[in-house]
């Protein structure tokens, strides 16, 4: 399925093509529909920093030299450019020659994360090419999903003493494994944390065993399993008061920017976008990998309210949109 705009209605729209399963079929799928319609594309997106993503950024250049050429690295780290990686000569001289082709060719690239985009900049071999290219462009929330949902947003005050956390339970980067090690040591009182997610296999031997040495907290944690519903998953965003995330790595974590938009205090590894949005420790806490003592500390002084966590008081969410994030965009591709 290709995804085109109609300039009429100004709204995306999907062509629907059999394209395969298989990467090639997809490429030639994508290379045929360049060459019937690159002409009538003002801007070609892509994602990722990949042999396809260089070939259909070529060809529609050659193809259309006045249309703009976009890619969102959505990138792990900022690693994608370094060349060292390979050990082969000539795969480091074919990567040298299609990466200049790319920057040369390319009208604008983003990344999200800071960190990303100063490990790109300081490239040894692409930095100064990147940093004429190369912009820092978060990913958004989509606030007119918000609106249709009809969520009504709560103050502070009208908040419950309620952490959250949301992702694939039990799955080896969330390491869920760390939020109930800390848990166990956690006085609540009358405080709730809720788990939302599905919940790997492997972890059920561990929330049984965690209920059985602590039945005390049977009344306080609570898995609710998968929450598709955005407006039900967003309801327990607007109700809670903390967000905790204990990733071992992550692109971006987007679960963070729902946090941050229903103004959770968050707590986190220091993961994807976590300290960008986190404005260096304003919205929240970092806390060490799989450090689980660290953690509890951090939940046990919420509970006693030693922490202030009521910090959003001159927060405007304005700048999250994907509204934002694309106006700021155009500016790069007019």
């Amino acid at each position: 399925m290709i995804k085109s705009i109609d300039k009429v209605e100004n709204r995306v729209s999907f062509v629907h093509r059999k394209m395969g399963v298989d990467a090639f079929s997809i490429l030639c799928a994508h290379v045929a529909y360049l060459l019937k319609h690159a002409q009538h594309i003002d801007v070609l997106m892509c994602f990722h920093l990949k042999a396809t993503t260089i070939l259909k950024v070529l060809l529609y250049k050659m193809l259309n030299s006045s249309g703009k050429a976009y890619v969102k690295l959505d990138t792990n780290g900022g690693r994608e450019f370094a060349i060292d990686r390979y050990k082969n000569p000539l795969h480091r001289w074919m990567r040298k020659y299609l990466y200049l082709k790319l920057i040369t060719k390319v009208d604008i690239l983003s990344c999200e994360t800071s960190i990303a985009y100063k490990t790109l900049c300081a490239d040894f071999i692409f930095g100064s090419q990147l940093k004429n290219k190369l912009i820092l462009m978060p990913n958004g929330f989509d606030e007119e999903k918000l609106q249709l949902a009809g969520v009504a947003e709560r103050s502070y005050i009208e908040k419950e003493k309620l952490m959250i956390t949301v992702g694939r339970l039990g799955s080896l980067p969330k390491n869920t494994e760390m939020f109930l090690r800390a848990l166990s040591k956690v006085n609540l009182k009358g405080w709730k944390v809720t788990l939302i997610g599905p919940v790997e296999d492997s972890l059920k031997p561990l929330i049984t065993t965690f209920f059985k040495q602590y039945p005390d907290k049977a009344v306080s944690v609570e898995f609710t399993g998968a929450i598709y519903d955005k407006k039900t998953l967003w309801e327990y965003y607007n109700r809670a008061r903390v967000f905790v995330f204990t990733s071992r790595w992550e692109s971006y974590g987007l679960v963070l920017n729902e946090a941050k938009r229903f103004r959770n205090y968050i707590i986190s590894t220091d993961v994807g976008a976590a300290n960008d949005l986190l404005e260096n420790g304003r919205y929240g806490t970092l806390v060490g990998q799989d450090d689980a003592e660290a953690l509890a500390l951090q939940l046990q002084k919420i509970v006693d309210g030693d922490i202030n966590i009521d910090v959003y008081e001159n927060y405007t969410p304005d700048e999250m949109s994907y509204k934002y994030q694309v106006d700021t965009l155009l500016k790069y591709l007019s």
